[in-house]
């Protein structure tokens, strides 16, 4: 009788509850995956599903350099393991702002980016993310922190005032 693919063969030896990583799969999954996008230059996978900088480095071997993550530690592993863009999609005001000015600075072969959702957010990331050899841009987004969004034209007009790009991520 075969064993499922999941079986593992000491699992009397495993704590419970563990993470059980399964590299092949996870290693056929991000190659389905580019060629369901048509390329890896299509994808911009989110680190949130994984939070694993091995996973990150499998979709860099295999050509996919832009990331999304959730939060600036998210945002911080995945420049960690060699993203060239990470798009943290939540404002970056306050002390996230600074974070993210620091990672620019650690960081400065990636390009850091955050999406805001009033004007505080355009002004503080777009001047956070330049670093050295950085570029950093904000980017109009849909409410997400439940205050009042400012209307989207007026804040994609802001944006493109402030940082001189448009607010489409490709």
């Amino acid at each position: 009788m075969t064993q499922p693919w999941y079986a593992i063969a000491n699992e009397a030896e495993v704590p419970s509850p563990a993470l059980l990583v399964y590299p092949e799969r996870i290693a056929a999954n991000i190659d389905r995956t580019i060629a369901l996008a048509g390329g890896a230059g299509r994808l911009r996978p989110h680190v949130k599903t994984h939070k694993m900088p091995e996973v990150v480095q499998m979709q860099l071997d295999r050509g996919i350099g832009k990331f999304k993550a959730a939060t600036i530690a998210e945002a911080e592993m995945t420049a960690t393991a060699g993203a060239e863009d990470v798009l943290l999609v939540y404002p970056a005001v306050g002390p996230t702002a600074t974070r993210l000015c620091g990672l620019a600075a650690l960081f400065p072969r990636t390009r850091f980016r955050a999406l805001p959702d009033c004007d505080a957010g355009i002004s503080m990331p777009s001047t956070a993310t330049r670093g050295p050899s950085s570029s950093g841009t904000t980017t109009a987004s849909t409410p997400r922190t439940g205050r009042p969004i400012v209307p989207a034209f007026t804040l994609s007009s802001r944006l493109a005032a402030t940082t001189g790009e448009h607010s489409v991520i490709p």
